[in-house]
């Protein structure tokens, strides 16, 4: 978990010095504070590279963030749910079961797929403040998969914030098959003959 560890020990006599301690806990409240004013926090971090990487996939497909509940990124004719992952943690992706259904059922018209993110940084994110965070990313890997394809998978109840569909890279990585983009820092793999290859080249 990201954020602020409290110190462990306290170097100082407490019974002898009752003014010192109240000193010493006064600065650590001091530098709890200053650690979440300039650092983010593991809440707050999902939150700003999410939005990062929305912004980034709506400029490359050239669709519209959606503000509202409901799928990510969409227009007159596609959709897309973007799922990000921190290349150093687990390789498996997390989909809310719940967004299978909801989702076609809002947009009955319209080609929907999965993103599925992984992206590299620079820093940690516990050393992360204020800075561009798309300055601090040195690689994204995308694969967009059609919407129906993660119903194979079963749906596990355990986490409470469940019930979740888990997908992992081996699952489809080596397994469909994939038109590879290359642009900067990012690999974007989109399926073959779908209409994403119109819109990314």
């Amino acid at each position: 978990m990201f954020g602020y560890r409290p110190i462990q020990e306290i170097p100082l006599d407490a019974g002898s010095n009752p003014a010192g301690l109240a000193l010493v806990i006064c600065f650590s409240n001091f530098l709890i504070f200053v650690n979440y004013s300039l650092f983010m926090n593991s809440n707050k971090f999902k939150n700003v590279v999410e939005n990062c990487h929305l912004k980034w996939l709506s400029s490359v497909l050239s669709l519209k963030i959606n503000t509202k509940d409901g799928i990510d990124l969409s227009n007159e004719t596609i959709g897309v749910e973007l799922k990000s992952k921190y290349s150093i943690y687990s390789k498996r992706f997390a989909i809310h079961s719940y967004q299978v259904d909801k989702f076609r059922e809002q947009n009955p018209d319209k080609v929907l797929f999965w993103c599925l993110l992984c992206y590299g940084l620079s820093k940690k994110p516990i050393e992360i403040k204020k800075e561009a965070l798309e300055d601090l990313l040195t690689i994204r890997e995308a694969w967009f998969l059609e919407w129906d394809w993660v119903r194979q998978f079963p749906i596990s109840t355990k986490p409470k914030t469940g019930p979740y569909i888990y997908v992992g890279i081996r699952d489809f990585s080596d397994k469909l098959n994939f038109h590879n983009v290359y642009r900067n820092k990012s690999s974007l793999h989109i399926p073959m003959n779908s209409i994403l290859e119109n819109m990314i080249k």
